[in-house]
C-alpha cells in the first residue's frame, strides 16, 4: 500500500496530548498503525486518518509513526516527533524581601519532576521597561530592584523544544529606606514632638508609622501613621521613658523600611510644697512632697541662685529634702527645685523658695 501522505503532529498547547492527521494515500488499505513513543508509549489502529493521543505528560518529546497496511503488506513507516507543552510553575512565594533584593520560589510544575526545564522569569516596577532572567532551579533572587516600589513578577516554565507554559503571576512591593536625622523637640509631661528627613528614594506614596514603646518594657503603647516628616505623640505619662520607632511604609500601607528610633523621657510633674527650714547663717535645710505621678527612678536637681538669678551652684538628692551650705551671712537665695527623669537630662518645671540666712 501507498505510504500515508504529509503525516503531521500538533500540541495545539496542549500539556497532555498529541494529534496526529495524514491524508490518505492512493491503493487499497485495510488500517493504519500509529504509535507514540517516549515517557507514555501507546498504538491505535483505524480507518480514519486522525488519531488523539491523550494521557501523556507534560513537557516532553514523543516519537509518532503511521503506517499503512494492506492485508499482509505494510508501507514504510513515516515517523514525526513533536512535544507537549509544560505545565505552569505552582504558587510563587517570596522568601525574603529586601530594600533592593527579594528571593522568590515557587512548587515545581505538575507531573514535570526530573524532567530538563528551566524557567524564565519576567519583572518590572515600570511596565515599558521589563527585564527577563533565566533560572534552572525553582527559585531566583532578583537584583538591583528600586526600593519601595511595586513590583510584577511572572514565572514561565520553558519545557523542550522552548514551549512556554501558561505564565504565574504575582506582585510584591521592595521595602522602602529608613528615614533619617530623626529627633524630638518640644518635650512635655503628656506629649513628644518627633521629626525627621525623608529616606532615600523618597516617593510620594509614603506614608510614616510611629510606634510608641515603654522602653523598660518594650510594650507597644500605640501607633500612628502621619503623611509628613513630622508628628506628635500624645497622653503619655509624666517623667516616662519612651522609645518611639519610625518606618518608612510603602503605597500598600504595609510594606515597611527597618525601624529607626529615639529614646527620650516625659517632663516629670514637679515637686508639692516646697518649704524651708533650720536656716542657719551659712545654710538653709529645705523639704518638699513628691509629685504626682512619682517614679522611683526620680532624682532631684536642686539649684542656688543668689536673688539676681546668678547661680551659685546645683545638688543632685534621691530624697525629698536637701541642706544647702557654704552660704553667706544674711544673703537672699532663692532655691528651684526640679524633679528629674530618669535619663538624668529631662526635668519638671521648676517649683521655687526664697529666704534669707
Amino acid at each position: 500500500p501507498g505510504q500515508a501522505v504529509g503525516v503531521t503532529v500538533n500540541n495545539y498547547q496542549s500539556v497532555n496530548s498529541l494529534v496526529v492527521n495524514w491524508a490518505a494515500p492512493s491503493g487499497n488499505l485495510s488500517i493504519y498503525n500509529v504509535t507514540i513513543t517516549g515517557d507514555v508509549n501507546g498504538t491505535s489502529q483505524n480507518t480514519s486518518t486522525q488519531v488523539t493521543f491523550t494521557n501523556l505528560l507534560p513537557g516532553r518529546n514523543y516519537t509518532v509513526t503511521v503506517q499503512t497496511i494492506s492485508g499482509s503488506c505494510n508501507s514504510p513507516i513515516t515517523t514525526v516527533t513533536e512535544a507537549t507543552y509544560p505545565t505552569s510553575p505552582g504558587i510563587i512565594t517570596f522568601n525574603t524581601v529586601g530594600t533592593n533584593t527579594t528571593t522568590l520560589s515557587w512548587v515545581e510544575p505538575v507531573n514535570m519532576t526530573n524532567v530538563t526545564k528551566s524557567y524564565n522569569i519576567i519583572y518590572y516596577w515600570n511596565a515599558s521597561s521589563p527585564i527577563t532572567v533565566t533560572s534552572n532551579s525553582a527559585n531566583v533572587t532578583l537584583l538591583s530592584l528600586k526600593s519601595g516600589s511595586n513590583y510584577n513578577i511572572t514565572v514561565v516554565t520553558v519545557g523542550v523544544r522552548g514551549y512556554l507554559s501558561t505564565p504565574v503571576s504575582r506582585s510584591v512591593f521592595t521595602k522602602p529606606l529608613a528615614v533619617k536625622l530623626p529627633q524630638y523637640f518640644n518635650v512635655t509631661s503628656t506629649s513628644v514632638s518627633l521629626n525627621w528627613s525623608r529616606p532615600d528614594e523618597y516617593q510620594s506614596s509614603y506614608t510614616y508609622r510611629v510606634q510608641t514603646n515603654v522602653t523598660s518594657s518594650s510594650t507597644m503603647l500605640n501607633n500612628i501613621t502621619v503623611t509628613n516628616e513630622s508628628a506628635t505623640l500624645v497622653n503619655l505619662n509624666p517623667g516616662g521613658t519612651y522609645t518611639f520607632l519610625i518606618y518608612t511604609r510603602a503605597a500598600d500601607n504595609v510594606t515597611e523600611s527597618d525601624s529607626v528610633s529615639v529614646t527620650t523621657c516625659t517632663k516629670p510633674l514637679p515637686v508639692k510644697l516646697p518649704q524651708y527650714f533650720n536656716v542657719t547663717s551659712t545654710s538653709v535645710s529645705l523639704n518638699w512632697s513628691r509629685p504626682d505621678e512619682y517614679q522611683s527612678s526620680y532624682t532631684y536637681r536642686v539649684q542656688t541662685n543668689v536673688t539676681s538669678s546668678t547661680m551659685l551652684n546645683n545638688i543632685t538628692v534621691t530624697n525629698e529634702s536637701a541642706t544647702l551650705v557654704n552660704l553667706t551671712l544674711g544673703g537672699t537665695y532663692t532655691f528651684l527645685i526640679y524633679t528629674r527623669a530618669a535619663d538624668n537630662v529631662t526635668e519638671s518645671d521648676s517649683v521655687s523658695v526664697t529666704t534669707c540666712t
